[in-house]
């Protein structure tokens, strides 16, 4: 089990205002391939997902750190775990982002959303 989850964006709506329409692909590649030049592969896994509702400020992703829950039947797990969301994510800012989140376990502040 990976310690940290991120989820990124690639959502496509017919506006403009999305994430699929501001980079998110193509950010979900550079992450995944980010997480294997910084070594991260064995506590980090990236996934695409749908709408995370941050549309104004995409790409944007989530992340999710598994907090060792490994007592609690998975179907309960989301229910413990906090996410940090951040955008709008460049692809230049996601090896900062990961190195910094994922690797030293400190959030990123000046990418970071409310949640």
């Amino acid at each position: 089990m990976h310690k940290y989850q991120v989820f990124v964006c690639v959502n496509h709506r017919t506006d403009d205002a999305c994430c699929a329409a501001s980079g998110g692909k193509g950010l979900l590649a550079k992450c995944k391939a980010e997480v294997a030049a910084l070594g991260l592969e064995a506590t980090v896994v990236v996934k695409p997902t749908g709408c995370i509702d941050r549309c104004a400020n995409g790409p944007a992703l989530v992340i999710y750190e598994d907090k060792a829950l490994a007592i609690v039947p998975e179907r309960y797990r989301k229910f413990f775990m906090q996410g940090v969301m951040y955008g709008p994510v460049t692809q230049d800012d996601i090896g900062s982002l990961l190195e910094s989140h994922c690797g030293h376990g400190l959030s990123l502040e000046r990418l970071k959303l409310s949640n």
